[in-house]
């Protein structure tokens, strides 16, 4: 059956209207900000967790604290991440099901010395949110939650690792946009759900153009049983994160028995191009590395897909490419590149690159015949 790419729109505006009703009462936004404050007054660290795509998300949220001069914020991926605990830290952790046990392992040290623990979970009667019951808060968030039988490493060693299917990603988006709201709402002097209402408001005035995803679907490498070709994804800053968070999906978006090589740039894995790999970009302005990383990619014969703004540099060289919207300010005052800006409303161009990223995965999986099932059934993936 011929796939209709008008249902790429549909898939994104659903999205828009899930992400906005899954907004997180104002008090509880408040109560976290006190967590916050208290912390930073004593002089203690901000320590995030997460595992997997949360450990992504808990990587963007520390990236937002400290653009918001929170120097105390630390992600559990940072080399300096700081164990053990003291009683003045704060332990933030991010689990769809509450029970991951890597990120369990990771807060339960905080336990013994006191610290304050926050848990954003679908699932309130979890380990990870009865850590709250003495000295914390639980925030409860909307999405499908995954499997609580022990970590998602120890899953992908076993051979019995469920990926992110396509209902399931929905958790890690809402606890993106917890932390999105809790800064937009410091930034922009509105509380965190007329924030939140305003800015869902704004991402879905950029649905996708479903012409585009029929002409990037062309260039993509197909996989196949002995798949030798692989696809590198780059990204620097927030577009690097969010280009993360496809890299993992996108990996998981094959047949069982077959296979499909995804590495992020900075991986540790076999990145050097060849004739006929993808080079997937994520870049709002097409400029710098990412543009450099194209101009290698084409010498070496890799289709280029990108993510990136009308008139770029990038799009002139891609081979495909999907739009998101230009950034309104490219620099500071002294001419220096933010790497993050601290408003998250002017982070908007690389939201809807990662929901577009999203739209993509769920295009590939519906003219591949990969079903829900076979997300959940995919080979042993060890990163």
């Amino acid at each position: 059956m011929e796939f209709d790419f008008s249902d790429v729109k549909i898939w994104y505006l659903e999205a828009c209207d899930f992400l906005k009703e899954a907004k997180i009462p104002d008090n509880l936004f408040e109560e976290f900000d006190e967590y916050v404050q208290k912390t930073t007054r004593k002089g203690g660290e901000i320590c995030i967790v997460g595992s997997k795509r949360m450990e992504d998300v808990a990587r963007i949220a520390a990236m937002f604290f400290r653009a918001n001069k929170y120097r105390n914020a630390h992600c559990s991926s940072d080399a300096a991440y700081p164990i053990p605990y003291e009683s003045n830290d704060l332990v933030i952790d991010l689990s769809a099901s509450g029970e991951t046990s890597y990120t369990v392992d990771r807060v339960k040290p905080a336990l013994d010395v006191g610290a304050p623990i926050i848990t954003l979970t679908t699932n309130e009667s979890s380990t990870l949110a009865e850590y709250t019951k003495n000295n914390g808060l639980v925030i409860r968030i909307k999405g499908k939650p995954k499997g609580t039988e022990g970590s998602v490493y120890e899953k992908q060693l076993r051979g019995e690792y469920s990926p992110l299917t396509i209902e399931g990603t929905k958790a890690e988006l809402s606890a993106l946009n917890f932390f999105l709201d809790y800064f937009g709402s410091k930034n922009n002097g509105k509380s965190p759900t007329k924030f939140h209402d305003h800015f869902m408001d704004s991402i879905k005035g950029y649905a996708p153009n479903p012409g585009e995803f029929e002409e990037v679907y062309k260039v993509l490498s197909k996989p196949d049983e002995k798949n030798l070709r692989k696809d590198v994804i780059v990204g620097t800053g927030l577009s690097g994160e969010y280009g993360s968070m496809f890299a993992t999906r996108y990996a998981h978006c094959v047949i069982p028995g077959w296979e499909r090589h995804v590495f992020f740039y900075k991986d540790r894995g076999e990145t050097a191009l060849e004739n006929g790999d993808g080079l997937i970009i994520f870049s709002v302005s097409g400029e710098g590395f990412p543009l450099d990383a194209a101009k290698i990619g084409k010498e070496q014969g890799a289709n280029v897909v990108s993510f990136t703004s009308k008139g770029s540099p990038l799009e002139e060289i891609s081979d495909a490419v999907i739009h998101v919207p230009p950034r309104e300010e490219k620099e500071k005052p002294n001419g220096a590149v933010y790497h993050i800006q601290p408003d998250p409303a002017k982070c908007m161009p690389e939201y809807v690159g990662l929901l577009q990223g999203e739209c993509l995965v769920c295009t590939v999986a519906k003219i591949e015949g990969i079903t829900e099932r076979e997300f959940n059934n995919t080979h042993s993936k060890i990163t």
